[in-house]
């Protein structure tokens, strides 16, 4: 894993342990003492530095590929968390069974949250014979001249996903709030392959002016893509 990866990956996962750790708190003395913990999940997301990509280097817009799969998977991950607690204080105490239900679905925030730390640890370098990809596991280099096929490529997330997301959006009286959710559940881009069929995918979804520049440096190079 790359240093960015696990700096994205680890500021979401540290504020995951802080709201259950909060909605543990909720359950036994509270909200009040439990804020502690929500805020601590505010801290440990909002503070930590992020590693600047180079300068010029193509990245995704954070507006709607990052923060936006972010807020939709922390809402997600915490209502559904906190949702059976919610209930069963309100019917005089006890676990209610809807977390039977609930706490399995509040994975689809986790996935969420994973596109997001994918988006934010990735970058892409445009130099005039080669790329260079970087994101949460790797970083690739492929010379403009290896280059012996460029396709299209898509990628959605497991169908489990997206079965626990409708029903959340369904739940928070938001079903048409589906623009960072359209990015994390159904993505297109491209795919650079070698002659051996090695090489790399990028998503083309969120990168803003940065799909026009990947777009005319292949044309640079003698690849014309349907893609603009």
């Amino acid at each position: 894993m790359t240093g960015s990866g696990r700096r994205e990956f680890g500021r979401r996962g540290a504020a995951l342990v802080f709201i259950t750790l909060g909605a543990a708190t909720f359950w036994v003395a509270g909200l009040w003492p439990a804020s502690a913990g929500f805020l601590a999940a505010v801290a440990v997301y909002v503070l930590p530095p992020h590693l600047r990509p180079p300068k010029g280097a193509v990245t995704y817009d954070r507006g709607p590929a990052v923060i936006g799969p972010d807020l939709l998977g922390f809402a997600l991950f915490t209502g559904f968390l906190m949702l059976p607690l919610l209930a069963g204080r309100m019917e005089g105490g006890g676990l209610h069974p809807s977390a039977l239900l609930a706490w399995p679905m509040a994975l689809a925030g986790v996935a969420l949250l994973a596109v997001g730390a994918w988006h934010a640890s990735f970058w892409l370098e445009l130099l005039p014979d080669r790329l260079i990809l970087h994101d949460w596991r790797r970083e690739l280099r492929l010379q403009a001249a290896e280059i012996a096929r460029v396709a299209p490529w898509r990628r959605g997330l497991p169908g489990w996903v997206t079965v626990g997301i409708a029903p959340a959006l369904a739940m928070a009286g938001r079903p048409g709030q589906a623009g960072p959710l359209r990015l994390a559940r159904d993505t297109t881009g491209l795919a650079l392959c070698r002659a051996d069929g090695t090489g790399f995918h990028i998503a083309l979804d969120g990168l803003g002016a940065g799909r026009r520049r990947l777009l005319a440096w292949l044309s640079a190079n003698g690849w014309e893509v349907g893609h603009g």
